[in-house]
């Protein structure tokens, strides 16, 4: 009978050794895992990033081929009948659908009251009008924007004195600075942000294009009562449903445009359009382009303001 020699027993170095390796062997495979979810989340930032640097490039691409065409616009009226105004409705709402694509948006800026050129009391009624605000409030948040403003020109004047040159005022680039005013509601300026812009010199609106409230505002700083501006901008409704627009700013072209439903205008409705008129324009310099791309959850939006008469960019943001 053959028996075979005993085992010696592990010491306990033997087993130490054994833990040892399974602990190495855990620690290379736990590495070798780790490197590979790295690498491969490497790839998928690196193929997003790619993904994300094309469709820029889709965007920026929309966005100039609008700008050539509203530099190829030159009628000499801008309203919302024309070819870039109708596009920019139809891409909207397809945004609003969602699915993918690239969508065109674009807007006449001078739809919107020009800060600060139209002045304090437009503003307070562009910012009651806006936020539904307390008169109160608005009037006092304006005048806090217009200190603002006015700080802000005093040190570019001194600075550019220091250098040197002549005095001039400080140059906004973007609506939002507004934001920095020490307001006491600031929530009364963001409401009005949509309708403000800082681009252009002068306080005038395009009345084919410009919202209710752009166009009540600047009235009643005029002096125009509630009644006499509410009346016209009911008017100005009419005529932009039946597809009419106003070529010129003439009283008699306009007066043969708001009586197109046959009626008459009352006399607080003459007094509203002859107060308005030194602020009226029928044709714009500067536009609000954005592209937004779209592609299986992936956005991307590029937004700037054209000026078309000098065929330059006064804003651009990614």
């Amino acid at each position: 009978m053959r028996t075979d020699p005993p085992r010696s027993p592990r010491t306990p170095r033997e087993g130490a050794s054994l833990v040892l390796v399974l602990v190495a062997v855990a620690t290379i495979v736990s590495l070798a895992l780790g490197a590979s979810a790295l690498a491969a989340g490497r790839a998928r930032r690196a193929e997003a990033a790619l993904l994300r640097a094309s469709m820029r490039d889709e965007a920026r691409s929309a966005l100039a081929r609008a700008a050539r065409a509203l530099c190829a616009d030159t009628n000499g009226v801008d309203h919302l009948g024309e070819d870039w105004a109708l596009a920019s409705a139809e891409a909207a709402e397809a945004l609003a659908r969602g699915g993918d694509g690239v969508f065109v948006l674009v807007a006449d800026d001078a739809a919107r009251v020009a800060f600060p050129a139209a002045g304090e009391p437009a503003l307070a009624h562009l910012l009651a009008e806006a936020a539904h605000a307390d008169e109160a409030a608005a009037r006092g948040a304006a005048h806090a924007a217009f200190l603002w403003k006015e700080g802000l020109d005093a040190a570019a004047a001194q600075a550019s004195a220091a250098r040197g040159g002549s005095a001039t005022n400080a140059v906004l680039a973007a609506e939002e600075e507004l934001l920095a005013v020490p307001a006491a509601d600031p929530a009364l300026l963001a409401a009005a942000l949509p309708l403000l812009t800082v681009h252009p010199a002068a306080a005038t609106i395009n009345p084919n294009t410009a919202p209710r409230e752009a166009v009540v505002a600047l009235a009643l700083a005029e002096g125009v009562s509630r009644e006499g501006v509410e009346g016209l901008w009911s008017r100005l409704e009419r005529v932009r449903g039946r597809g009419g627009f106003f070529e010129s700013t003439e009283q008699t072209e306009a007066l043969k445009l708001l009586q197109g439903d046959g009626d008459t205008p009352t006399a607080e409705e003459l007094g509203a359009l002859q107060a308005l008129r030194p602020f009226l324009r029928v044709s714009s310099d500067v536009f609000r382009l954005a592209a937004v791309v779209r592609r299986g959850g992936v956005a991307v939006r590029v937004d700037c303001v054209w000026d078309r008469s000098a065929r330059r960019l006064l804003r651009w943001c990614e």
